[in-house]
């Protein structure tokens, strides 16, 4: 039986801290290569441990500089994680408090953002991807994508700068920092390519940005839902190249696309608030859409039995 580490809903609690919880596991490939893993769904098949301590069921844990919010993913033994660092502090120590412990104006200029939105803007920051041996902790690689002063904050609860998790196909991992672009490299951190999008969104109440890239043969499909032109493009994995790009009459939304094969057509299903749309994969050609979900559409669509759920 292959195993796979459970680590998402550590990073989720935005700490500087990681801890690797080793449990029996087994998917159709072995990896986790993707928001709510293989299967799209949140599932691994096997056994999991239901206790935890501070050393029961730990095999060992690193401290993780910054603050990040994205689901680590998992192809083979290396895991690949996001996370932002504040470009004063010490990389090798934690540089933000645990969001339970934040004061409630923390991070937050006067006037800006929502109720726990706008913390953090104000501070340049380096975006950083990071490579963790699965069996050991050591870091493999780290790779600051860019440094930025953000033109946004996030929510100081629930979000961070480092919030959209990553994707691999077992020969490159993709991150998405949204606003501040799209970095494709090698399992070994070489960079293969980057892209800038050319926007810079405008989040409701601040509460920041975190929507995960799909990932499907060869085709990266981003959504970027927003109080003002929101759209959703994909990329050529290969090489970064804009394939199509379709504009959508949204709000701000979080939701991961997904892709869906149904009678041989591939279908790209996002949801949001006014509408709930597909559109194919191939051409960016919309397909269907029915009633929307109302305000904070966050989970990603789920399909089962040749049914899309959305939540």
């Amino acid at each position: 039986m292959k195993k796979i580490w459970v680590i998402a809903f550590v990073m989720i609690l935005g700490v500087a801290f990681s801890c690797l919880l080793q449990v029996e596991a087994q998917s159709d490939e072995g990896h986790w290569p993707q928001w709510r893993g293989p299967a799209l769904n949140g599932m691994a098949r096997g056994s999991a441990p239901t206790e935890w301590s501070s050393t029961k069921n730990v095999r060992w844990k690193i401290p993780i500089a910054g603050r990040g919010h994205s689901t680590p993913v998992v192809w083979g033994d290396r895991i690949f994680l996001t996370t932002a660092v504040p470009v004063t502090a010490s990389a090798a120590t934690p540089t933000t408090a645990p969001p339970e412990q934040a004061p409630a104006t923390a991070g937050r200029p006067p006037g800006r953002g929502g109720p726990g939105g706008g913390a953090g803007v104000g501070q340049e920051q380096k975006l950083v991807l990071m490579a963790v041996d699965r069996k050991t902790g050591k870091v493999l690689w780290e790779r600051t994508a860019k440094v930025v002063n953000p033109h946004e904050g996030y929510h100081r609860m629930y979000g961070s700068f480092a919030s959209n998790s990553p994707v691999t196909d077992g020969k490159h991992v993709f991150a998405s920092f949204g606003s501040n672009g799209v970095y494709c490299y090698d399992l070994n951190g070489k960079l293969i390519w980057e892209r800038d999008l050319g926007v810079r969104l405008r989040m409701r109440n601040e509460f920041g940005e975190g929507t995960a890239p799909a990932l499907h043969g060869n085709r990266l499909v981003l959504t970027f839902d927003q109080e003002r032109d929101s759209f959703a493009v994909v990329l050529d994995k290969s090489n970064g190249k804009e394939l199509w790009r379709a504009t959508r009459d949204e709000m701000s939304s979080w939701s991961t696309p997904l892709v869906v094969e149904h009678k041989g057509r591939k279908h790209a299903v996002i949801s949001a608030t006014r509408k709930v749309r597909s559109y194919d994969l191939e051409t960016g050609t919309l397909l269907w859409e029915c009633a929307g979900l109302g305000g904070n559409v966050i989970p990603a669509p789920v399909f089962q039995n040749d049914t899309v759920y959305v939540m």
